[in-house]
């Protein structure tokens, strides 16, 4: 290397070292307790961190209410996308959901039940996995700010995690809107949060917009209100992007959506409508349907008012409920009764069933799981059980599953993270262990590429020693092998004739070895 080339690689190496004496002393100073040193460093990454230099738009540029912020460019209204929930079907829907994850709203109990997590950040996590009593002590505080929905257990009016849980699933499967808020104190620690009327928050007008009128809002570290409550037209309240949750799951770049989302509800409009009217056609059939019952026909020349006094007295006693099944009475050479009575089957019964099943797609969700069968399908067992698991499965997992994880990523954004960003929030349990099924791959693992130790330490077992060791007839017989050579070459000389190897002699089902192995694994895995 050329002594300038020599030079530049010094200098690089220098620079690099500067950085990392430079990013040291930063951390030092921003965990301090010094304030001074806090307010230098601060000033030292706001001063170096950049300018945005992002060119996009996100929002419609042209798009100004006038009111302090954006509405939601939709011909259907918050209070219109609640009535429709309110469908029998889509209500069947959004219940199921709810109630879906609120049961994973408490702490996993065991690897084999349903609840939630919080656990280390995989990267962070040592080999045995295992918490030190200080972590253990932060993994129960994060818990019970959880489960009391906030940092003090009081009568305050803080939301229980159940309770929030189901609070915001319901406005997400309804607007695609969820929101709550996220108070701190003064020193900027959490101290409670609550889901809120996701109907009533939109977002700012200061939201993306470079050019804002800088006078309008304060500006808090570099940022301005992203969101602001609303109550007829008018802004009550302002939130900065750390002191509300505002998330939607149908995300879009499109512009003239201005930062919302289409709902589900949205979607189905026509399908809900179709559905509703369906409902009134059937309850109208029977309600106010003229198709009689039966035809009465009188003959022979009877006198008129007597006839009229007939047909009312018939009328007052056999008509049904709001003119339903109104008789007949024809004048005829005889009198007779002329049933017309037939079975009759619910109306477009099939166009029902098809547009049952549009709702569940859109909103990925099997119709068995709403108690609609359909198709002669079988009767239907739980979500977490029964003869169609892999139906269900597949169903949790197209519509379950993303529900959860876009929950999850909120909750550890806004409150794990901000508590101790070591930990992360985690649901279990939507695929349940079965224990027998563990077990018969634990069975499988030991006789291919783990030891029987390996497996008991996996288990929280104690290892037991001379058990390191793969059940596989082949390495076993390996294993035996190498002892009988060692021992061949230290008797060698001795003129001691050699013993048949009880491994390899006879067929290997029958060898008494190796059929010990086979049948005592599970005992080996599972004693103490």
């Amino acid at each position: 290397m050329s002594e300038i080339g020599e030079k530049i690689e010094r200098l690089q190496k220098s620079r690099e070292r500067l950085l990392i004496r430079e990013q040291i002393l930063l951390n030092k100073a921003i965990t301090s307790d010094n304030p001074d040193d806090i307010i230098k460093a601060s000033e030292h990454l706001k001063k170096f961190s950049g300018e945005s230099e992002k060119k996009s738009f996100l929002v419609d540029p042209q798009e100004f209410m006038g009111f302090g912020f954006k509405e939601k460019p939709t011909a259907m209204s918050y209070g219109i996308l609640n009535a429709m929930s309110k469908t029998s079907i889509i209500n069947s829907i959004i219940r199921t959901r709810i109630n879906q994850v609120a049961s994973f709203s408490s702490p996993q109990s065991d690897k084999y039940s349903v609840g939630y997590e919080i656990k280390k950040k995989s990267y962070l996590q040592e080999e045995n996995n295992k918490l030190t009593d200080t972590e253990k002590r932060e993994v129960e505080e994060i818990i019970n700010f959880l489960e009391q929905g906030g940092a003090e257990d009081s009568w305050h009016g803080h939301d229980d995690f159940d309770s929030f849980l189901r609070k915001i699933i319901r406005d997400s499967l309804v607007y695609d809107q969820m929101t709550f808020e996220i108070i701190r104190t003064r020193s900027g620690k959490l101290h409670e949060y609550f889901a809120t009327d996701a109907s009533t928050y939109r977002i700012a007008d200061s939201y993306d917009d470079d050019d804002y009128n800088k006078n309008k809002r304060k500006e808090i570290n570099g940022y301005y209100p992203n969101y602001v409550q609303v109550y007829q037209n008018k802004v009550l309240a302002e939130f900065y992007p750390w002191e509300l949750c505002f998330g939607v799951r149908n995300a879009s770049t499109n512009v003239m959506l201005s930062g919302y989302s289409i709902s589900e509800l949205e979607e189905l409009s026509v399908t809900i409508t179709s559905l509703l009217y369906g409902e009134n056609y059937n309850r109208n059939y029977f309600k106010n349907g003229s198709s009689p019952k039966g035809i009465l026909s009188i003959s022979g020349n009877v006198n008129e008012t007597k006839l009229r006094e007939f047909k009312q007295q018939w009328k007052a006693q056999m008509q049904g409920v709001a003119n339903s099944w109104r008789t007949p009475i024809l004048e005829s050479e005889k009198m007779n009764y002329i049933p017309i009575q037939q079975t009759l089957d619910m109306q477009w019964g099939e166009w029902t069933n098809f547009l049952i099943k549009i709702a569940c797609a859109i909103y990925s969700i099997d119709p068995a799981e709403i108690n609609f069968p359909l198709n002669g399908s079988p009767n239907q067992n739980p979500l977490f059980e029964g003869n169609n698991e892999a139906r269900l499965q597949f169903s949790r997992d197209k519509g379950l599953a993303p529900l959860l994880r876009f929950i999850e990523k909120k909750i550890n954004k806004f409150l794990v993270y901000q508590i101790n960003p070591k930990y992360e929030f985690k649901f279990r349990g939507l695929n349940i262990n079965d224990p027998v099924k563990e077990l018969e791959n634990d069975s499988k693992a030991v006789r291919v590429f783990e030891t029987v130790n390996e497996i008991r330490v996996r288990r929280g077992l104690k290892p037991i020693e001379g058990l390191d060791i793969i059940l596989d007839g082949v390495a076993f017989q390996k294993i035996m092998m190498d002892e009988q050579n060692a021992q061949a070459q230290e008797q060698e000389g001795t003129g001691e004739g050699e013993e048949e190897n009880p491994i390899t002699a006879g067929n290997e089902e029958e060898n008494p070895i190796t059929k010990s192995f086979n049948d005592y694994f599970q005992k080996m895995i599972t004693s103490e």
